[in-house]
């Protein structure tokens, strides 16, 4: 198509030539889109002007375009409506200057259509396109329950249109399977023979497809089929997978004469616990023995006899009773009235009904004792259990832990149970208590078939502990040491029986007594009365020094305990020259002294006043050699010493007495008597004499 320009000219030019403008326009139409399409979707098609040449081609004037689907099912929407749910439509406009109009088509039905699209004016030739309306979407169906480990019966997947209606796969579908658990697996031949898939193929122009499952474990599934190319819409299914046997669980060393409950459960091929899925009806039995069986509600067998119990559907257990007053081996079975599930059986023993503990009381806390549990009958013979028995221990609210037996120094991790071996009677463990309490150990059977044991058990301390003063003079009677005797916890305990507490000091001067001030009679040891705790002694000692008071329990249980004691001096004393001379600067010594005279180091830094009374002397530092500096009234004897020095000067000749007395007045004060002398001679006499006279003169000392 074009536009054209068309002359009419004179050949011999003689006549005006002339003109005509056309405009060649299309002559057809032609309609194109997708094929095939999916039912109930919602597809774009395009109609377009064309020219004889095949060439697009503008429409010269708006061209009305008539659509139709023949008998089909679909119907057209506005290029606007994408999801074609609006109005539907029967033609659209190409517009004059465009060469193209878009249209929607929309088919619920899988079925072959002819659209066709047509000229109202019937000026343009009409064109028409054939379409392929697939299926949409998947549909599953196949049983709702299968036994564990069996191959199911046959699931049909269905190819299905949008007014789901079967309809034939276009091509063949690659379908995914999928049970949303890693154990089931899906197969092609009916008893699941062949090797697992996880696709299976609708072959083009079918409509379904068969397949199989089997699970080992029971559960609730959703087996879901999905189009691998996304195109059509998955389905699922639930698939109840059910238990395949019965398991009968209880005692297996009932008491006789005891009314022993017991359980049956369903289980899956996989062994895990499932539920059935109709009323199910367990028969019991057990086969020649003496023993009745009774509903799980009669709790003491004194009802009417049972034959059988029903697990109900949706669970997966149910109880029952069983007594017999015969100890005998016996074989319990449980079936499956319908025969479904394969029956279980359960041989238990009849044995003993007790357990008793023995040990030692009292004991000491923080130690490691052995315990034994064992069994017994009825009759309080020793009885020889007949499957192994976890004995549970317990100490109530006691702060105790039990250990292995093994375990000599209950130093390993604790443990909550022993067990007695089948044919024995005997299990031994060990219990330590750092808490000083009366406990009551129990050991009970896990089983709960043997009656618990309980022993009651006094834990007493474990140490001595001592507490007193760090100081005292020599020479003087201490405050109170108190003996304690405490568990490994520390807690005041009192003791069990009458304890003897050995008395030390490291020393051969120091001496304990009972009175507060050691006027009652030296003693080596005290002792603490059954159902006490603590004990008062208290230490004097002449000689000072550092002391080690220890105190040991005599029958060596209890472990002993020491305290540091520095015993210091009572006393200072003043030494230096007693006749010194007037004027002379001269050292004198103070030194702190315990009763026997011993020098002995200050506990405590220990500021010394100095006096010479109404003498006229000064007194100076240690350090100022010739008395000229600052006077000082006090010396100090430093921490850990026992002396100290100053200087004294006395211009004046006089008896003077010098004191060092303590500033805290805790020693006794020094003296010194010191009687100052002269220090020059004056020669006095007449003067001038006549030569060989005898003349009188005096020598004074001042």
């Amino acid at each position: 198509s074009e536009a054209l320009t068309l002359t009419a000219a004179d050949n011999a030019a003689d006549l005006t030539s002339a003109t005509l403008a056309v405009t060649v326009g299309p002559d057809r139409l032609e309609l194109s889109g997708p094929s095939p399409i999916l039912a109930g979707t919602c597809q774009q098609y395009t109609v377009t002007t064309k020219d004889t040449a095949g060439n697009t081609a503008n429409a010269a004037a708006n061209v009305t375009v008539n659509l139709g689907d023949g008998a089909a099912l679909g119907a057209f929407y506005a290029d606007a409506d994408n999801t074609c749910a609006g109005t539907a439509i029967t033609s659209i406009t190409v517009t004059a200057g465009q060469s193209s109009a878009n249209f929607r088509y929309k088919d619920n039905r899988a079925e072959s259509v002819t659209l066709a699209a047509s000229d109202a004016s019937g000026t343009l030739t009409g064109d028409t396109h054939g379409v392929s309306v697939g299926p949409d979407r998947l549909a599953l169906a196949g049983p709702a329950s299968v036994k564990s480990g069996i191959c199911s019966a046959a699931f049909t997947v269905t190819s299905r249109d949008a007014t789901n209606t079967a309809a034939n796969a276009l091509a063949n579908l690659t379908i995914d399977l999928t049970d949303g658990s890693a154990t089931g697996t899906f197969h092609e031949l009916a008893d699941c023979s062949d090797g697992p898939v996880t696709q299976v193929t609708l072959a083009g122009a079918s409509s379904s497809k068969t397949f199989y499952f089997r699970d080992t474990t029971g559960a609730a599934l959703t087996i879901a089929v999905a189009d691998n190319a996304g195109n059509l819409t998955g389905a699922n299914a639930t698939l109840n997978v059910g238990p395949d046997h019965l398991q009968l669980a209880g005692s297996a060393s009932p008491v006789s004469g005891a009314c022993t409950l017991y359980t049956v459960t369903t289980h899956d091929t996989a062994n895990n616990p499932v539920n059935v899925l109709t009323n199910t009806q367990v028969n019991l039995s057990d086969a020649a023995a003496a023993g009745v069986f009774y509903a799980a509600g009669d709790t003491t067998c004194a009802g009417a006899a049972v034959s059988s119990v029903s697990i109900a559907a949706g669970n997966g257990s149910v109880t029952f009773r069983y007594k017999d007053n015969t100890a005998q081996s016996v074989t319990l079975t449980a079936s499956d009235n319908a025969g479904s599930l394969t029956s279980a059986t359960l041989n238990i023993d009849v044995g003993p009904d007790r357990l008793i503990i023995s040990g030692t009381t009292p004991v000491r806390s923080g130690t490691c004792n052995v315990f034994t549990v064992r069994s017994r009958d009825t009759a309080g013979n020793f009885a020889n259990v007949l499957a192994n028995t976890q004995v549970n221990l317990g100490d109530g609210a006691a702060n105790g832990d039990f250990y292995a037996l093994a375990d000599n120094t209950c130093a390993g991790a604790p443990i909550a149970n022993v067990t007695i071996s089948s044919g024995s009677d005997t299990a031994s463990f060990r219990y330590r208590d750092d808490t000083a309490e009366a406990v009551t150990l129990t050991g009970t059977d896990n089983g709960a078939v043997l009656t618990a044991a309980s022993f009651n058990l006094e834990v007493g301390p474990d140490h001595l502990d001592l507490a007193g003063p760090t100081s005292v003079k020599s020479g003087t009677c201490s405050t109170a040491f108190t003996i304690t005797t405490r568990d490994t916890a520390n807690n005041l305990t009192n003791v069990v029986s009458n304890t003897q507490v050995n008395l030390t000091d490291g020393s051969a001067t120091g001496t304990f007594h009972t009175a507060a001030d050691c006027s009652s009679a030296a003693i080596t040891s005290i002792t603490i009365s059954s159902g006490n705790n603590t004990a008062t002694v208290y230490f004097k000692d002449t000689v000072g020094g550092s002391k080690t008071i220890g105190v040991a329990d005599n029958a060596a249980s209890l472990t002993g305990d020491s305290s540091s004691l520095d015993v210091g001096p009572d006393h200072l004393e003043l030494t230096g020259a007693a006749t010194p001379v007037a004027g002379s600067c001269q050292t004198y010594t103070v030194t702190a002294k315990d009763t026997a005279g011993n020098a002995t180091n200050v506990l405590a830094a220990v500021t010394v006043n100095l006096g010479d009374a109404s003498a006229a002397g000064v007194f100076y530092a240690a350090g100022d050699a010739t008395c000229s500096g600052a006077p000082v009234a006090t010396v100090s004897i430093g921490l850990g010493a026992s002396s100290t020095t100053f200087k004294y000067r006395n211009a004046a000749a006089e008896a003077a007495t010098l004191s060092a007395a303590d500033n805290a007045g805790d020693l006794t004060t020094a003296t010194l008597n010191v009687t100052t002398g002269p220090d020059r001679f004056n020669v006095t006499g007449t003067t001038p004499i006549k030569s060989g006279t005898c003349a009188l003169y005096t020598v004074t000392s001042q």
